[in-house]
């Protein structure tokens, strides 16, 4: 199926210009270059000082091999690990980073899986996790797509870590004004109270 792309790295916005330069000078796996997905990868790559030791990472579809000689990937096919992110097999305590980046939203049971990963995580252990909010659905037959998470749900989801910041993805300029115009059309409501991101970016410590 082919993707239907009108502004493919062809945005205005000088974040997107800067985020496409970036890609280009590191050692990240290629992808295709929406503005959502660099910024969750350049947010992992900026946080890469903090992930030391055994870090898992769930459900990588392009392995971040640059994070070190402990890093594992986990899912239920092809990876270093294989297993369940809702029983993981894994001893408590024995992780010092996991890595869940849109992941979350094909989980049957969320706020089981984090309370697994709370499990595994080392006291003062790091979680990065995201998920796309205003987003498509893209499931498959194997693997669903099930949630969408707002800072409330994130609040939720996060309540037994501390340190928890939730940060949302940026609009490109030409997306915000469309997001604008369709909040408009479809009567949500006054600016001020209708706020949406593509998706949102958490970290955590266990």
């Amino acid at each position: 199926m082919k993707k239907d792309i009108l502004l493919y790295g062809l945005s205005e916005t000088q974040l997107f210009d800067d985020l496409m330069r970036w890609a280009n000078g590191t050692p990240i796996h290629e992808f295709t270059p929406d503005f959502h997905r660099l910024q969750v990868e350049h947010w992992v790559w900026a946080n890469r000082g903090r992930l030391t030791g055994v870090v898992i990472d769930v459900g990588a579809r392009f392995p971040r091999r640059w994070i070190g000689p402990e890093y594992r990937t986990l899912g239920l096919v092809g990876c270093d690990v294989i297993g369940d992110l809702c029983a993981m097999p894994l001893h408590g305590s024995s992780v010092d980073g996991m890595i869940l980046t849109e992941v979350l939203e094909h989980c049957e049971h969320p706020f089981n899986a984090i309370r697994e990963v709370r499990r595994v995580l080392k006291p003062g252990g790091l979680l990065l996790v995201t998920s796309p909010f205003v987003w498509p659905w893209h499931g498959t037959e194997e693997y669903r797509d099930f949630w969408r998470f707002t800072p409330d749900a994130w609040r939720l989801l996060l309540k037994e870590f501390s340190n928890v910041v939730i940060g949302a993805c940026r609009w490109t300029d030409e997306g915000k004004q469309m997001y604008d115009l369709m909040r408009r059309f479809e009567c949500m409501g006054y600016t001020a109270w209708t706020t949406a991101s593509t998706g949102y970016l958490c970290e955590a410590i266990r």
